[in-house]
């Protein structure tokens, strides 16, 4: 089944189902970015700070040839063509430090490619995204009640660690009633009531559990290490989100619904 924001269903990855057509040389590897977030303290002359994990990135393998020969470029850039850039997914044999090799479902992730020419070759390099099975997104019980902006003695206690892990959640409810309520995240997650119902009735969770899309892809003005702004004088916070839109959904939600007015939550 796919999966909705809002009245507007999200196009699946489509598999393409060819293979990458060259062959990965040495070296080679594969990196998972995990982005940090640190909060620097005001005390001990602002050298005081907690870092928190902003979340798990898939795995990005590298491909780089540096002597890649006139027909192996013609072949490379004619399946790129066809892939037309990252829009659909393929099969890459990732070779295996023990000799063997696995086959990985990716996509490309630079757009467009480019090729540095030389007398009797050319140059190339750009990285695989693994596109991650949607049935192995992970699942958390919230065993706690949320906080209202003041965090409760148990969360006082939690956030004492040196290192956290922060998922960031979202919640739109739009003004009108025919449109389901919208629930996003920077990755896919699915929250369970671990509570006997005291997380659902105050998540506004029409079921035990509820699950998020992967859509938000930043939140804070770009540049600046400030993620939301506060204060205890009784005004609007200050925040700012970014949201991914790659595939025009967002562009078909606006055009769909009016968003402006709609009641935000965000945790």
């Amino acid at each position: 089944m796919s999966d909705t924001i809002g009245r507007i269903t999200v196009p699946t990855v489509i598999n393409s189902g060819q293979t990458f057509p060259l062959t990965t040389q040495p070296p080679f590897g594969f990196s998972v970015e995990r982005p940090v977030i640190v909060h620097r303290f005001g005390s001990m002359d602002a050298k005081q700070e907690q870092r928190y994990y902003g979340g798990i990135g898939p795995r990005k393998f590298r491909f780089s040839r540096g002597n890649l020969g006139w027909t192996e470029a013609r072949e490379l850039r004619s399946f790129w063509e066809s892939m037309q850039g990252p829009w659909e997914a393929f099969t890459y044999t990732v070779p295996n430090p023990d000799g063997t090799t696995s086959s990985v479902l990716v996509t490309f992730e630079e757009t467009p490619i480019s090729f540095n020419y030389l007398r009797n070759a050319c140059q190339t390099g750009f990285n695989l995204v693994e596109v991650v099975d949607p049935t192995q997104a992970p699942t958390y019980a919230v065993t706690a009640a949320p906080c209202v902006r003041f965090p409760s003695t148990a969360l006082s206690a939690a956030l004492l660690s040196e290192v956290q892990e922060i998922i960031p959640l979202i919640h739109i409810r739009v003004r009108e009633a025919t449109v389901p309520d919208i629930w996003l995240s920077d990755r896919r997650v699915t929250l369970t009531d671990g509570a006997a119902g005291a997380v659902a009735a105050a998540l506004g969770w029409a079921a035990s559990s509820q699950l998020y899309l992967p859509r938000l892809t930043g939140v804070g003005e770009p540049g600046s290490d400030v993620l939301i702004s506060q204060d205890i004088k009784g005004s609007s916070d200050t925040v700012r989100f970014t949201f991914g839109n790659a595939d025009r959904t967002m562009t078909d939600l606006v055009n769909d619904t009016d968003l402006k007015y709609a009641a935000k939550s965000a945790g």
